[in-house]
């Protein structure tokens, strides 16, 4: 078996990229790891572990177990207390080798939505990057991650084929990403998920994989990573960190979703999620009861 832990390029940085910058030349074209225009005043937001015990602490979190290899993976299908995860993978990194085992991972938490609490540290959010449908209920859209060290999400790319900003807010994490036009050489298996492992790739396992333009890229707390739809990305972290991501649509790309049914996409997410996105931006609309409703549809 050939392993290649490999350097790739790495991806475009921008500072201080205004909203108006990013629609024109990134939006729905191109991924970019940015800093937000008012960095100064978001970067500002403390996300430890504490603070989050102290706004979050009693919120039931989805939780992936600790897997043995990517085969087995299912996403979250646990459930604990955000206060309880944190003794968890303490206790799991003092019993377990995290070398062996891909640790347990939070993640996809709609914690806004469970401890509003949070909005305080939103109180410099950079909406402008998103379109103004989504600005009267955004904060139903941020889903959190907490990693524990040595946490890995696998290569995949989201659900509904949304753009994707990911905010980094505490630590860093290392994504390996894959443009959508190279889909063909990702080993695709079920609707949206990979059988390489960008960072030790096997390639006489998945020799096409050498044909991907793949981007490596550290987002740093503060940055922001913005990924267009079906872009794939494989995340790593070294260490404790936090982060969340806003899936959102524009009205080409709900559209667009809601045709990929035609593509294998589940029916439950192209016509219960997509869809009202997609009448939501043509007509202005709110819909965000029916969004809502079907939002577990979504998660990882």
């Amino acid at each position: 078996m050939t392993l290649s832990i490999k350097k790739y390029p790495e991806l475009e940085r921008k500072e201080n990229l205004s909203a108006k910058e990013f629609r024109e030349k990134f939006m729905g074209k191109k991924m970019v790891i940015f800093t937000p225009y008012n960095h100064d005043e978001w970067s500002k937001e403390s996300w430890t572990k504490d603070e989050l015990n102290r706004l979050a602490g009693d919120v039931t979190i989805r939780v992936r177990p600790a897997m043995d290899s990517y085969d087995g993976y299912e996403g979250a299908t646990e459930r604990m207390k955000l206060k309880d995860y944190f003794e968890y993978i303490e206790q799991w990194h003092k019993d377990n080798d995290s070398e062996k085992l891909i640790p347990p991972y939070a993640q996809d938490t709609p914690l806004l939505k469970e401890a509003p609490a949070i909005k305080e540290k939103f109180r410099h959010f950079p909406l402008d990057y998103f379109p103004k449908w989504y600005h009267k209920f955004w904060y139903d859209y941020p889903c959190f991650f907490v990693g524990s060290p040595n946490s890995v999400t696998p290569l995949h790319y989201d659900n509904c084929e949304t753009h994707n900003l990911f905010f980094q807010v505490h630590g860093e994490k290392k994504f390996f990403l894959v443009p959508a036009e190279d889909s063909k050489y990702c080993y695709r298996t079920g609707w949206r998920r990979a059988r390489v492992d960008a960072q030790n790739v096997d390639y006489e396992k998945f020799p096409d994989f050498k044909k991907a333009e793949v981007r490596e890229v550290i987002v740093k707390a503060g940055e922001v990573l913005y990924m267009p739809p079906r872009t794939w990305h494989q995340a790593y972290a070294d260490d404790f960190n936090v982060s969340f991501n806003i899936d959102w649509h524009t009205r080409r790309s709900a559209v667009k979703g809601v045709l990929s049914i035609l593509r294998g996409m589940p029916p439950s997410i192209a016509l219960f999620y997509n869809l009202p996105h997609a009448v939501g931006l043509l007509t202005g609309l709110p819909l965000r009861k029916i969004i809502r409703k079907f939002q577990s549809f979504v998660l990882m």
